[in-house]
């Protein structure tokens, strides 16, 4: 008997030295604090070297480093190569502007000095440097060197020219803008521009404007360019791009350069200058400027009025800080800039984030100053807005708790027999079944192994998948098992560094779920040959595993460990890294997934996930900067839903006069598309950002990317799968926590999106049905009807009844979570769904010679007023003891019997007396035999 209470004690022992060195390890994870200035000076994205074009990018200009720098305008079009149908316009393929050189120099790239939202590149010559500055606070480029003569357009370049018939592409040669304005004795003065020098030398203002005219050399449209071989060539024009020059110090002259372009003159150093083009992305037919010749209209002669006010000084960095308010769960971000002075007399003008400009229609965003959009400038990225006559301003949101704290709940409706019986039997199939291997979904066997999908190969994936099912599931011993099965999930395969399951490794799925040699061979994470699926794995633990994680602990009530907290640290510290400033997206070859829109769906998920993990870990301050960094992710998402919207509104993009031309203007066979019957605006407009960085945005209704036919952008990028592999882009990897927000804030956004789905295909709910995006493959892929299905059920809340129905059959003999997942919430949805605040109460217990000490600490935090109840059951137990103050985390026991097993649970008690959350059952035995174990050293 005595060696089993020693036994007994040094077991007690044990546990409790593990609690306390688990609870100091969390103590010393918390004190690692995640450093976002690191994050913004140390961001390499925008270096040259970070993609092959050896490119860097601002709101307006590419700029390619060759021998001096080149300048790239976004847009332009060209005729499809191949188009089966005759001529149709391809793009856009960017619009070459030429170099800007030292005259009569010849340079060399020597560095470059970037971070999060500029790089600046030095160029050398004999006798001194030029530096050439894109900005992504600005549309401009500023220019800096002391030179006393600079070409701007200078060498050749592509050019095209525009028929109603076609765009015929010229030969490779200079170009040379046809007009200058400027003012003279309080006069506009426009003249043509020759090789023969225009003198300035009365010039009164610091600005010039530049334009082409009849020299234009390129064509653009504004109509979609999403839809391969569907816009005729008579949807174009040539086209124009006026650019607006703004000097420290007056040109003398100005003249058409012998090697293009043209040449500027200073009477000493031009000091600095910058470009701007001063219509952003918008493009104007040259029957437009040509009239220009005899006067600007008064709309441009205001816009360059505005634009050469604010360019008197030029964004050159930007730093970020956060503070989050609890009391009112407010995010606040400031934004602190620097500025290059270019002239003086200005207007100081402090930029905001051109995505936060354009979801601020949306969204509730408080400035701390007035925000001027008067300029008419507006982006690919968004428009130019900002604040005029400060270096700094605050940006702020409220209510964003609702989305990180609170849960969905299950209530105890009725559940029709046939579709509870359903479930738990494929339930009863997984446990049997044991690990299952990643689905890898084939769409075009035997031919092409390449074409399909790879579906649950990140363990993250299958925890959420199996969770999401779990919770609907009424049978407690079922659920007790399929509980179990998760648990052995996620300690075998770790999400927190787990990141692509073996493809060969568990149970195969059934016929459908067919591996071979070949497929092996193509479906390697490791392949580098063109025709493999390597872009199909992950490359590193995404920051959306962490909200499955999350998910596992608050559905288990385990503890979080506190290596799980580090490893939730070190992910959000890298993804961090390489964001873009303007876009609150990844610069080129950064992003997690490659389809833009799936990658926000994502990151909104993994911020929450780290939300909820950090207020696990008591980790405050970290909480409170990833609550600011959610902020941003809100605004991503909601940027990218309205960025249709964006387009039409600011007449970027313009629709042709019949709401059918979409299908009208179709006449191949080849590939197929979302197409729209009724595409009279902006609203009907249900295309997805699928493309973004700091070169381009691309919208498309499935996983496309038209970079075939841009030259702008990195080539590593190009996913071809988006034809013969396609899948709808919107919704896939949404959670209920984005469904609610979409709904909340992007209803008719999103809305547009399920509306086209469902007039198009009325059956996109069955699975093996036809394939009707995309070419050469055969089946709707099965994340499509998934997807839409958790948009009916998360943002339409579609009863059960009508989700029942939609849970057609499964496309697997056994495990397939989408069917299971899709049974799941219909059940949920027959049961009834609540949101209310997820609150845990984690407890422990030390035991003594008749006594038991709890502790206990509660996750998120609630405000004071409520109290705690212990119910303590044993021999000689008291009554429950109540109203102890919510403040309170001990609480000790006494006058209990030693070596007697007791059970305790600690509940969150309102002022009504309602129990709100209550902890797991403690299991404690008292003792008088404590034993001391010298192994356990205090951390320093």
């Amino acid at each position: 008997m005595k060696l089993l209470k020693v036994m007994l004690s040094l077991w007690l022992t044990t546990i409790l030295l593990l609690s306390e060195v688990q609870m100091q390890a969390f103590a010393m994870a918390s004190s690692q604090t995640l450093s976002p200035s690191s994050w913004q000076t140390g961001a390499t994205g925008l270096r040259t070297t970070q993609n092959s074009n050896a490119q860097t990018a601002g709101l307006g200009f590419v700029i390619t480093a060759e021998s001096w720098p080149s300048l790239t305008l976004r847009g332009g079009v060209m005729n499809a190569d191949e188009s089966y149908v005759g001529p149709r316009l391809a793009g856009p393929i960017g619009i070459p502007l030429g170099q800007i050189r030292v005259s009569g120099a010849s340079g060399s790239f020597s560095s470059q000095s970037a971070d999060w939202a500029h790089n600046t590149l030095t160029y050398s010559y004999s006798g001194g440097s030029l530096q050439v500055t894109a900005s992504r606070m600005s549309a401009a480029v500023a220019i800096q060197s002391s030179a006393t003569s600079l070409t701007l357009f200078t060498g050749n370049v592509s050019r095209y020219s525009w028929s109603s018939t076609r765009v015929n592409r010229l030969s490779d040669g200079p170009i040379y803008p046809k007009y200058v304005a400027y003012t003279s004795g309080g006069t506009l003065q426009i003249r043509t521009l020759s090789t023969t020098s225009t003198s300035l030398s009365g010039m009164d203002s610091s600005w010039i404007l530049l334009w082409f005219g009849g020299n234009s050399h390129f064509v653009d449209t504004r109509k979609p360019l999403s839809y391969e071989w569907t816009l005729p060539t008579s949807d174009a024009y040539q086209a124009d791009a006026p650019l607006l020059i703004v000097f420290q110090n007056k040109p003398s002259a100005v003249k058409h350069a012998s090697s293009g372009g043209i040449e500027l003159s200073f009477p000493s150093s031009l000091g600095a200058l910058s470009l701007l083009p001063i219509d952003g992305r918008f493009t104007r037919p040259t029957s437009e400027t040509e009239g220009w010749a005899t006067g600007l209209p008064q709309a441009m002669q205001d816009k360059v009025n505005f634009w050469a006010n604010r360019s008197c000084e030029f964004p050159l960095t930007v730093t970020e800080t956060y503070q989050y308010i609890p009391s009112t769960d407010t995010a606040r971000i400031t934004e602190t800039f620097t500025f290059l002075s270019i002239c003086s007399g200005g207007t100081r003008f402090a930029p905001i984030p051109p995505f936060l400009s354009i979801a601020t229609n949306n969204l509730p965003i408080q400035f701390s100053g007035t925000v001027n959009r008067n300029g008419n400038l507006n982006t690919e990225f968004g428009p130019v807005a900002g604040i005029d006559g400060v270096s700094s301003y605050t940006w702020s949101m409220s209510g964003l708790k609702t989305y990180t704290n609170e849960t969905r709940s299950v209530l105890n409706g009725s559940v029709p027999d046939e579709l509870r019986q359903k479930l738990e039997a494929e339930v009863q199939k997984i446990i049997a079944s044991g690990h299952y291997a990643p689905w890898i979904f084939l769409d075009a066997v035997p031919v092409h192994k390449s074409r399909g999908d790879l579906y649950w190969a990140n363990p993250a994936d299958v925890l959420l998948h199996l969770i999401e099912i779990a919770e609907a599931v009424e049978n407690p011993s079922l659920k007790a098992s399929l509980i179990q099965y998760i648990q052995n999930e996620r300690n075998n395969y770790p999400p927190e560094t787990v990141y692509n399951l073996s493809i060969t490794e568990g149970k195969r799925r059934g016929p459908f779920s067919f591996i071979d040699g070949a497929v092996e061979y193509i479906w390697n994470p490791n392949a580098t040959q063109e025709d493999t699926r390597q872009d199909s794995f992950l490359k590193d633990v995404p920051l959306y595993s962490f909200y499955a994680l999350a998910r596992y602990y608050q559905f288990t009530q385990q503890t979080l460990p506190s290596s799980t907290w580090q490893k939730a640290l070190e992910t959000l510290d890298r993804d961090m890294r390489e964001q873009d400033w303007a876009t609150f997206y990844w610069f080129a070859n950064y992003q997690d997934r490659r389809i833009a829109v799936e990658n926000a769906n994502r990151h909104f998920a993994g911020m929450i996930g780290f939300i909820r993990l950090a207020q696990m870990s008591r980790d405050s301050t970290n909480e409170e900067l990833a609550r600011c960094l959610f902020l941003k992710a809100t605004v991503l998402r909601s940027a990218m839903a309205q960025y249709p919207r964006y387009l039409g509104n600011t007449g970027l993009t313009a629709l042709p006069p019949s709401p059918s031309w979409m299908p009208t203007y179709r006449s191949h066979p080849f590939i197929g598309y979302l197409y729209n019957y009724d595409w009279r605006s902006s609203s009907d407009d249900s295309r997805q950002v699928v493309y973004l960085n700091q070169f381009s945005v691309d919208l498309n209704d499935y996983n496309h990317l038209q970079v075939v036919y841009n030259t702008l952008r990195d080539r590593d990028t190009f996913n071809y799968r988006g034809q013969d592999s396609p899948y709808l882009a919107a919704f896939r990897d949404i959670t209920p926590e984005l469904g609610r927000y979409l709904k909340d804030w992007n209803f008719s956004d999103v809305s547009v999106v399920l509306n086209k789905v469902k007039a198009l295909y009325p059956h996109w709910y069955a699975a093996f049905a036809e394939g009707t995006l995309g070419w050469e493959h055969n089946l709707s892929h099965p994340i499509d009807s998934f997807q839409i299905f958790m948009a009916h059920a998360w943002i339409l809340d579609t009863p059960g009844t009508s989700l029942a129905r939609y849970t057609d059959i499964s496309w697997l003999s056994d495990g397939d979570f989408f069917y299971l997942q899709k049974i799941a919430e219909a059940v949920k949805h027959y049961r009834g769904i609540q949101w209310s605040s997820s609150i845990s109460v984690q407890a422990w217990a030390v035991p003594g010679n008749q006594t038991i000490r709890f502790y206990w600490w509660i996750y998120p935090d609630q405000n004071d007023g409520y109290t705690w109840r212990i119910d303590l059951s044993g021999p000689g137990s008291p009554s429950p003891v109540t109203g102890i103050p919510f403040t309170t985390r001990t609480y000790l026991f006494t006058g209990l019997t030693n070596y007697a097993t007791y059970s305790a649970t600690i509940s969150l008690v309102d002022q009504e007396g309602t129990i709100l959350a209550t902890s797991r059952p403690v299991q404690v035995m008292p003792t008088d035999l404590m034993v001391s174990l010298p192994i356990v050293f205090k951390a320093p």
